[in-house]
């Protein structure tokens, strides 16, 4: 695993931080990536290694908290995480895909945990999605379910507007919301 010449956090810290808790846990898995290389704003895909060398994609997490305006041109050392910081989010992570689970959440196959509600969806083969019938689109192209992702759980939240927002609660970055309209049109505000 390469990374970028970041020194805080120091992700294999927090990686086999996290690894030595599950081990003493005895948990009869450890968390590995599947990027070959980490960039400091960019998703992180963890995945589940069991004794048997079998694996499980998990989700992602960040370098960085998601929050604030202006956060592309944000400094790194203003939003990054601590080692410590990210050796929880790992954990969390673990812990919240299990949960999903065992509550029956959507699970793609990256890992990513969606809670549709109440909204009525279609997932197609292709992976692209409906909504009450309507197929989500993104720049006038079907959209794949799985060009969304997010650390925590994606809610589907019926607006007053008729809108639905794809809701990230612990995406808190100005401006990067995602909603689609009544058309199926998605759009970020």
């Amino acid at each position: 695993m390469k990374t970028s010449p970041v020194t805080q956090p120091n992700f294999e810290e927090a990686l086999n931080r996290a690894n030595t808790i599950l081990i003493q846990q005895k948990c009869g898995y450890i968390v590995t990536v599947t990027n070959k290389d980490i960039q400091p704003k960019e998703p992180i895909f963890l995945q589940l290694q069991y004794t048997d060398k079998t694996t499980r994609n998990i989700g992602i997490t960040h370098l960085v908290h998601l929050i604030g305006n202006h956060w592309d041109a944000a400094p790194l050392e203003t939003i990054a995480r601590t080692t410590d910081q990210l050796t929880k989010a790992i954990l969390d992570r673990i812990a919240l895909f299990f949960d999903a689970e065992r509550r029956k959440l959507y699970i793609d196959e990256f890992g990513t945990i969606f809670d549709f509600k109440d909204t009525k969806i279609k997932i197609h083969e292709n992976k692209t999605f409906s909504i009450n019938d309507m197929i989500v689109t993104y720049l006038e192209k079907p959209l794949p379910l799985t060009q969304l992702k997010s650390e925590s759980i994606i809610e589907f939240k019926q607006m007053e507007n008729g809108h639905i927002q794809f809701f990230d609660q612990l995406d808190r970055r100005t401006g990067k919301g995602i909603f689609m309209n009544s058309k199926g049109e998605i759009y970020r505000a």
